[in-house]
């Protein structure tokens, strides 16, 4: 599989700077204009956010970060506390303020929700364009003006690294963290045999 190539356009009145900034963090990603490049990706710069869609679909079709409202929000709220399988699986009931390294942090949605039950999270993102996404969505919450109170200190325990995770764990010396959280993102498993 072919890595898709980035376009990034202005999603909205911003500034060059701000488009400049974007661009010199994934300045490796870029592409030249390409309308018949099947792997290309758009990215839309605006003022607080970075989303991305697919050239072929319209604004609406993109997908972003954000941890003060949509789906990540809502599980903060209403997701189930400790008894989720996440917080039993690494351990979240049975110490307070546990050190976790999410070391595929992705979209960070596992993360917030980590940190979300109390745990301070690093979070360890190979891709230069989802680390920075993950950044901005901090920064957003970081700077709102009526940002609840709890969300703020979730905010505060994340933390997010561009790097590859094997990397950075072996120069950490066995002292990153308590627990180090992988999620390979594999399909869901629809076999009924066991797992051997």
């Amino acid at each position: 599989m072919i890595a898709p190539s980035l376009l990034i356009k202005a999603g909205g009145d911003i500034s060059e700077s701000r488009l400049d900034f974007v661009r010199s963090r994934l300045k490796n990603l870029m592409s030249d204009e390409a309308p018949l490049d099947q792997n290309l990706i758009e990215v839309l710069v605006a003022k607080n956010s970075i989303r991305l869609r697919s050239q072929h679909l319209d604004e609406r079709a993109s997908m972003g970060i954000s941890f003060h409202d949509g789906v990540a929000n809502h599980r903060r709220l209403y997701g189930g506390g400790k008894s989720q399988l996440l917080a039993k699986a690494v351990g979240i009931s049975q110490k307070r303020g546990l050190s976790i390294v999410d070391a595929t942090a992705g979209l960070a949605a596992d993360s917030f929700v980590l940190a979300g039950l109390g745990a301070s999270v690093q979070m360890l993102e190979r891709s230069p364009l989802l680390a920075l996404m993950i950044e901005e969505a901090l920064l957003v919450v970081k700077r709102s003006e009526n940002v609840d109170p709890d969300l703020l200190e979730i905010i505060n325990r994340m933390s997010v690294i561009q790097t590859e995770a094997t990397v950075w764990l072996s120069q950490q010396g066995g002292k990153a963290c308590e627990v180090i959280f992988l999620d390979p993102m594999f399909p869901d498993r629809t076999k009924k045999a066991a797992v051997t």
